[in-house]
């Protein structure tokens, strides 16, 4: 799933006039939900793949944040525009998406303790 998805957003972001795929919105919006999922999809591969992975959300972090900037960096070469905020966008999503998964990776592994009920 996370290869399929990763391959449509960068055709996606690639095609000079893309199709709506949805109801219109932000673009900053768009950048942010589709980010967040390749995050989220992207953590969750690779804490299936290896448990274990110590730093795993920062790696996750790095990737994404990284391709972030590739994507928006070779936009140009097919017509689209290049900005700065779009990839502030991207990178914000991913930061949420490795937070809220690394904090539900942690409760899974007891490493943090369920806040308790209040009553």
């Amino acid at each position: 799933m996370l290869v399929a998805y990763w391959v449509f957003a960068l055709v996606m972001t690639h095609i000079p006039h893309p199709p709506p795929l949805g109801p219109v919105t932000s673009d900053k919006l768009a950048h942010f939900l589709g980010y967040g999922m390749l995050s989220g999809l992207l953590f969750l591969t690779l804490w299936m793949w290896k448990p274990g992975m110590r730093f795993l959300p920062l790696i996750v972090l790095g990737i994404v944040v990284a391709y972030g900037a590739f994507d928006e960096l070779t936009q140009p070469i097919f017509g689209r525009d290049c900005e700065f905020l779009d990839w502030v966008a991207d990178s914000a999503a991913a930061v949420v998406a490795v937070s809220v998964l690394g904090v539900v990776r942690l409760l899974i592994r007891g490493k943090i303790a369920p806040a308790a009920s209040v009553r």
